[in-house]
């Protein structure tokens, strides 16, 4: 857990090629990424979810009201997020590798995981609270 201002950057590129690795030239990406974002808070909580019910995570806990930055890794199986936000409460969906979701203007108020029935996942989170 952290209280200093820091910097936090988001840096890299969505790109298409063919299994050869050559590109494909049928359909094509090119995304780059380049956010950047000061933050007043920022923390790395790992979750053990050894339970089918579902895991609200107490932003409280962490002494925050809302995030916007959260980054959600499962490993084990999938791992169903739940996202509060001023736009709806407990929005649903699926991660299966990786989810990273920035939202400087809009930041989420809470979010929930969720595990298959009966399989253990643990899920590495990072979150971070915009300065």
């Amino acid at each position: 857990m952290t209280r200093l201002s820091d910097t936090i950057q988001l840096i890299g590129q969505v790109t298409t090629a063919d299994a050869s690795g050559q590109s494909s030239g049928v359909v094509t990406a090119d995304v780059s990424i380049n956010e950047i974002m000061s933050a007043s808070f920022k923390d790395a909580p790992k979750y053990d979810l050894v339970s089918d019910a579902e895991l609200d995570v107490s932003l409280a806990s962490l002494g925050l009201a809302s995030i916007s930055l959260l980054v959600v890794k499962p490993t084990g199986g999938y791992v169903v997020l739940g996202l509060t936000g001023p736009d709806g409460a407990n929005q649903k969906v699926t991660v299966t590798d990786l989810a990273v979701l920035m939202s400087k203007t809009r930041p989420f108020t809470a979010f929930s995981l969720t595990r298959p029935p009966g399989v253990p996942v643990t899920v590495q989170t990072f979150v971070a609270q915009q300065a």
